[in-house]
């Protein structure tokens, strides 16, 4: 989307209370704002516009305010579930450095409201939640993070995660990590369709009762545990990639 005409969510939440104030031509107001997507009817726009504006409204993070400009994509032919809408949030200058995030609205398979993030990937919710207000809070948390540079520990811990799905799978991991609570993930092995949960723990920090250490594996600095047991104990790799070598034959003619 261009930022050529981009204003800042604080004032576009400006723009927005005028046309409610005055009259309601949103398709002029807003159109431009919608990417690929033709609306003719303006209360069609109002409404659609509507949940998304309460979530502008409730955010109160001047990082967000000041440094963002929002902008809408309508999925009309979902590739499951209803329609739906979702509000894109970029940086008005600069490099993005993994801060472009959107937020969906009733997308099928997550809740009400889902937060996909670029430094978290885009297959699986950052964020999920039911109300407007906990999306809000959210967001307002990530604006402290982008503002002070801070690296969330649930990046380094979806790494391990990852690092100990590799070691379940074999030699990489395609598999998709969905955040499940503090510390807790889940996941589908290739070796077993069922979902599956992984609980990290720093190494350094004092273990949790019944966490099983002996059982966990450590992936720089952090330990992750499977309550469904691993899959196989796999070799270590290098080990495992010299065994399907094929061997060479013995006084081969060059």
């Amino acid at each position: 989307m261009s930022t050529e005409n981009a204003i800042s969510v604080r004032q576009w939440l400006e723009k927005y209370h005028a046309c409610l104030q005055g009259p309601k031509d949103f398709v002029a107001q807003f159109g431009n704002d919608w990417y690929d997507s033709f609306f003719s009817d303006s209360d069609e726009m109002c409404h659609r516009l509507s949940p998304f504006a309460k979530l502008a409204e409730a955010i109160t993070d001047p990082y967000i305010l000041d440094n963002y400009y929002i902008w809408f994509y309508e999925h009309d032919l979902p590739l499951s579930g209803k329609p739906y809408d979702d509000v894109r949030f970029d940086l008005l200058s600069g490099e993005r450095n993994k801060q472009y995030f959107l937020v969906r609205l009733d997308c099928a398979g997550w809740k009400k409201w889902s937060l996909f993030s670029e430094r978290y990937g885009f297959f699986a919710p950052e964020f999920e939640c039911g109300n407007v207000r906990s999306m809000a809070e959210y967001i307002d948390g990530m604006g402290r993070q982008f503002a002070q540079g801070i690296k969330p520990t649930f990046l380094s811990e979806k790494w391990a995660v990852e690092r100990f799905i590799a070691l379940q799978d074999g030699l990489f991991c395609d598999r998709v990590v969905y955040r499940a609570g503090e510390h807790r993930y889940q996941y589908h092995s290739s070796n077993n369709p069922k979902l599956r949960t992984a609980i990290v723990v720093s190494a350094s920090e004092k273990l949790p009762d019944g966490f099983p250490l002996e059982q966990a594996k450590e992936i720089r600095g952090i330990l992750v545990w499977s309550p469904d047991g691993m899959e196989r104990d796999e070799e270590p790799y290098a080990a495992a990639q010299e065994k399907q070598r094929p061997k060479k034959k013995e006084g081969a003619e060059r």
